[in-house]
């Protein structure tokens, strides 16, 4: 008897693990901030601030303003990350796009 209810106990404890890292994976997205290096491919967030100035000014120039949408097109383990931002694709270099804070809401 009291194997079946230990077995339960456990069952019922890895589904409600489950779900909470379910529900926490999908409501997560509005909150996450950290860089272009950390957005997957083809999702999208939206542009925060560059602490670097001349870069920020650079970035200006082609449209990349604070609360602009950005989504990953491509980004391998080296070489380049391709963004795409406001219909145009720019391919930045890792050490740039690694000081590029974005955050999942406006």
């Amino acid at each position: 008897m009291s194997l079946n209810y230990y077995g339960w106990l456990i069952l019922l404890l890895i589904i409600i693990g489950c779900l909470i890292v379910f529900y926490s994976r999908r409501t997560k997205k509005s909150r996450i901030t950290g860089s272009v290096l950390d957005i997957i491919q083809g999702e999208s967030r939206y542009f925060k601030e560059i602490k670097n100035t001349a870069l920020m000014s650079r970035l200006a120039a082609v449209g990349v303003l604070p609360g602009v949408e950005i989504k990953m097109i491509s980004s391998g383990s080296r070489g380049p990350v391709v963004i795409a931002v406001r219909k145009t694709l720019l391919a930045l270099g890792r050490d740039i796009a690694g000081q590029i804070q974005v955050t999942g809401d406006r």
